[in-house]
């Protein structure tokens, strides 16, 4: 009794190992790092795989919060893509720019094999407001009486 009481522990062991191993295996955000602040509506994202898996998609949020796989909530989604197998670089198209703001991104990936989907840790960058000042130049002209120009 002992024995199977042994065997039982060292079996949960060795699959909560595994399941570990399994949750590790995930892309890994490089740029922006975590607590980066990007100076453009279009930050150029970057990330690592491991080898035996695929890009699927990248996914940008305005909040952490993350299902129990992972997944940003769809509430949440402001920006992003899927991706081909082999991509790990992806920018904003011109059309769909972030604005000022707080912003979390992560990378959905498969393994190649078994075609398991994993979710990177969600990395937060900030898009900080930006002023800019335009010169004005003012040209002076005479209107003739009695004539409104808007």
């Amino acid at each position: 009794m002992a024995a199977h009481g042994r065997n039982v522990f060292i079996a949960s062991l060795l699959g909560a190992a595994i399941f570990a191993a399994a949750t590790l295996a995930a892309a890994t955000p490089v740029t922006p790092p975590p607590g980066a602040t990007v100076a453009t509506a279009h930050p150029h994202f970057t990330w690592t795989l491991p080898p035996n898996e695929q890009s699927e998609a990248i996914v940008i949020a305005d909040k952490p919060d993350v299902t129990p796989e992972g997944k940003f909530y769809d509430q949440n989604f402001v920006n992003g893509a899927n991706v081909g197998p082999d991509v790990r670089e992806w920018s904003p198209p011109p059309s769909r720019p972030l604005y000022t703001g707080h912003y979390w991104w992560n990378v959905s990936s498969t393994e190649r094999d078994t075609l398991a989907r994993h979710y990177s840790a969600p990395a937060d960058f900030t898009i900080p407001v930006a002023l800019r000042l335009y010169r004005i130049t003012a040209k002076r002209f005479s209107l003739p009486r009695r004539r409104l120009w808007v």
